[in-house]
């Protein structure tokens, strides 16, 4: 985690639809500077979709930067890979960097099963991710800086 002033920590933990929580773990939310950090634990499915994009939506809504922490991400299913896609539109949409970092080796595994491990720019080190973030959005024009090409399936890449 980079060195900077700690100003925000937020834990959420998911509602599951069939309110069976024995599987949900939460999702951290800190925010250093003026770039959050989001991460994720356990799987990104159907039953915690709707958290994880309400919380990137806000993210990338009121920080300059999102760095996605996937550490702790064990697998992924098509609605989270939906959540992650939005995700990068809105991001681009709104001139913000939003990149993903540390993903496991089993969250790794289940992307290239989704035949999705080249759709994101993914970071081994958070700090990278973030020094990439803060680089990106200290520049004076932001929207020059952002890549304009596209990968298969409408996901952009930001960094």
């Amino acid at each position: 985690m980079p060195e900077a002033k700690l100003a925000e920590v937020t834990t959420i933990v998911p509602r599951p639809a069939d309110d069976d929580f024995r599987q949900v773990r939460p999702i951290r939310v800190e925010v250093h500077d003026s770039v959050a950090f989001v991460a994720v634990h356990g799987a990104i499915q159907t039953t915690t979709a709707s958290t994880l994009r309400d919380i990137l939506t806000w993210a990338v809504g009121n920080h300059s930067g999102v760095v996605v922490d996937l550490s702790a991400a064990e697998t992924i299913d098509r609605h989270g890979l939906s959540v992650l896609i939005q995700a990068q539109d809105v991001a681009h949409a709104q001139a913000v960097g939003l990149c993903f970092a540390e993903p496991s080796k089993a969250f790794r595994t289940a992307l290239r099963a989704l035949q999705a491990d080249a759709m994101f720019v993914m970071f081994e080190r958070c700090s990278d991710g973030f020094a990439s973030v803060r680089d990106r959005t200290s520049q004076p024009d932001r929207r020059s800086a952002i890549p304009s090409a596209r990968l298969p399936f409408a996901a952009a890449v930001l960094l």
